[in-house]
């Protein structure tokens, strides 16, 4: 699990990217519970869940690459808007969905294989 979010994954940032269900300003009401408010730590919280999430289908090529190391910077705005995609569309559904996913590629002789079991809430 990762603990820093990746740099430019930020509330603001993220209400700067119009989401379509528009910008995040308090706590969901089904969390406050939880966050007791705090909008920052609601969105650091669940930004740092779908980090680990993009990570997990993106297992290959994030075990070789660091987000950091990353040169083109149109791979880093299109993995960081895979982050703020996913908090919309949790926010949108008021609930994380959790995925259970697999996947299989070959390439030559080499076999490769992935799956991610959902996080534990």
């Amino acid at each position: 699990m990762l603990n820093e979010l990746w740099q430019n994954v930020t509330l603001e940032n993220y209400n700067n990217f119009i989401p379509m269900t528009g910008k995040i300003t308090q706590v969901p009401v089904r969390y406050n519970k939880f966050f007791k408010g705090d909008v920052e730590l609601w969105f650091k919280t669940f930004a740092l869940r779908a980090q680990n999430m993009i990570n997990s289908y993106l297992n290959y090529p994030f075990s070789k690459l660091k987000f950091e190391t990353f040169k083109d910077p149109l791979l880093k705005k299109i993995c960081i808007n895979m982050v703020f995609i996913t908090i919309e569309h949790w926010t949108f559904n008021r609930i994380p969905i959790e995925f259970f996913t697999s996947a299989n590629m070959s390439v030559g002789d080499i076999n490769y294989s992935s799956q991610n079991d959902p996080m534990i809430t």
